[in-house]
């Protein structure tokens, strides 16, 4: 995988700035398909892909007294995959500046296209909204934490292309000794990630502390716990060891 990017960040007057970013990838290699391997070998099937895909974003960010504005759109194109994202977020200083409420909503139109070791024959599609809200709370001149709650809900084509399924009493074509479908999911999901964290400078020991927690769950049956701790010390002025 080689990849290569750029970006840049201008303010245009006081209260107006405007930031962008492009990327160029390009990727080579071989991947496994989902089928076992054909009777007396045991190197299961696989398929040879090259791809290059380029992307870019441009974000405007709009100060108007305590709020800052921030639109975004976002493209991304490669053989098999096209995206346009819209997304809009409020970041809102409140308590003397001493708690900040983040607001967003972000929206993206996806096309799945049909390509080389694809088990689809057209395009597909998807749509997927996210909803967000996030507060950032100083509690001291030592400590802050962190609390946010993201909803997203996808829609469309939500399996993967290059996954296939193997039926074994399913009519074949000899050599193989079965047949491959390409996988099929739900045509929704709904997920729920919510996340907390804290940051402590423990002047005691000249260190800072940093702990979370975030959990996911999803219409999918999935449910995952994530927790972070780690303590950062520095020495010498230099040198920081960072256990976590």
């Amino acid at each position: 995988i080689t990849t290569h990017s750029g970006l840049f960040e201008l303010g245009l007057t006081p209260r107006l700035s405007v930031s962008g970013e492009y990327i160029y990838d390009a990727i080579a290699g071989e991947t496994p398909i989902g089928s076992p391997p054909l009777p007396g070998s045991d190197q299961v099937a696989t398929f040879k892909m090259k791809d290059q895909r380029q992307a870019g974003n441009i974000k405007f960010g709009y100060e108007l007294g305590r709020h800052k504005l921030s639109p975004q759109i976002a493209y991304s194109s490669e053989s098999d995959y096209e995206s346009v994202g819209l997304s809009l977020s409020d970041a809102i200083q409140l308590n003397e500046k001493n708690t900040l409420l983040t607001l967003g909503v972000a929206h993206s139109f996806d096309r799945i296209l049909p390509n080389g070791g694809t088990f689809i024959d057209r395009i597909e599609k998807k749509d997927t909204t996210d909803i967000f809200i996030g507060v950032n709370q100083i509690l001291g001149k030592h400590t802050h934490v962190t609390a946010n709650l993201t909803l997203g809900y996808s829609q469309g084509y939500l399996a993967d292309p290059y996954k296939g399924v193997v039926f074994e009493d399913f009519p074949f074509f000899p050599p193989f000794p079965y047949t491959v479908f390409g996988e099929k999911r739900p045509a929704n999901k709904f997920r729920q990630v919510a996340h907390f964290g804290i940051n402590h400078y423990w002047q005691q020991i000249d260190s800072g502390i940093e702990a979370s927690y975030r959990f996911y769950h999803d219409s999918f049956g999935i449910t995952a716990h994530t927790a972070h701790l780690s303590l950062s010390k520095t020495f010498l002025d230099r040198i920081t060891i960072e256990p976590m």
